[in-house]
């Protein structure tokens, strides 16, 4: 695994244009809509693939960021499942494997480049009360 830094871009040009990739949380029943990142300071409310990262129809690391909305994460346990569902109806699944607070800046995450896997990053606690702080609840889900 190499460090590589997955931080927001705030300059960017790039628009916040709509991938039409759904992220399913089948143990909260509940999915997001994941767009990607943009030139304007991340919405707390949308979830977004981290531009820095793999694709998700890619072999590497996929991490996608959210806020608040990703409250039930903290129901998730190991073995729990994530589903990316894509535009043209195709499924990936995740295991997940790793469940974790880290305390890094946002954009400090490991990722591989040698199997598929997703990360999911938010920040903690999960309350829905943030403070500036470099705490990140991080969820780790390998492709099966």
């Amino acid at each position: 695994m190499a460090g590589v830094n997955l931080a927001v871009d705030m300059n960017s040009s790039k628009p916040n244009l709509n991938t039409q990739l759904k992220l399913i949380v089948p143990k909260c029943r509940q999915d997001f809509t994941v767009g990607t990142e943009s030139n304007t300071v991340p919405n707390k409310y949308s979830p977004f693939i981290s531009k820095h990262s793999h694709r998700p129809k890619s072999i590497g690391t996929t991490v996608i960021y959210g806020g608040i909305e990703f409250r039930c994460l903290d129901d998730l346990q190991l073995m729990d499942y994530l589903i990316l569902r894509h535009a043209d109806g195709r499924e990936d699944e995740y295991r997940i494997t790793k469940l974790e607070v880290a305390d890094m800046p946002l954009g400090n995450v490991s990722i591989t480049i040698k199997r598929k896997e997703l990360i999911l990053i938010t920040p903690w606690p999960l309350a829905g009360l943030f403070f500036p702080s470099n705490f990140n609840y991080l969820i780790t889900g390998e492709y099966v």
